[in-house]
């Protein structure tokens, strides 16, 4: 249960405990801006575009990235959201 390719998965685990009917307890006191693969795809293949149109590759850092997102996810809110939208969805009942 919970268990991804990399260790535990939070939304794998919460929707796991919501499809068995187990009351779900999530601390309010963690949050982050949580970013889609496919923003971070899409910033990474722009980055790359813009210097190929530039022809300036030696523009491209070869360090490390960091992109963040505007807002703020609480867990507790995410894992509720996840729920609903799963179950809505008719992806269990």
């Amino acid at each position: 249960m919970g268990r991804g390719a990399h260790g535990w998965n939070f939304t794998k685990t919460i929707l796991a405990s919501a499809r068995k009917g187990d009351q779900l307890q999530v601390v309010m006191d963690e949050f982050d801006a949580p970013a889609t693969a496919a923003l971070v795809v899409g910033t990474t293949a722009l980055n790359v575009l813009r210097n190929w149109l530039n022809d300036d590759w030696a523009s491209i850092p070869s360090s490390t990235f960091h992109l963040t997102t505007a807002g703020q996810s609480f867990r507790h809110g995410y894992a509720l959201r996840k729920a609903c939208v799963t179950r809505r969805r008719g992806v269990w009942r």
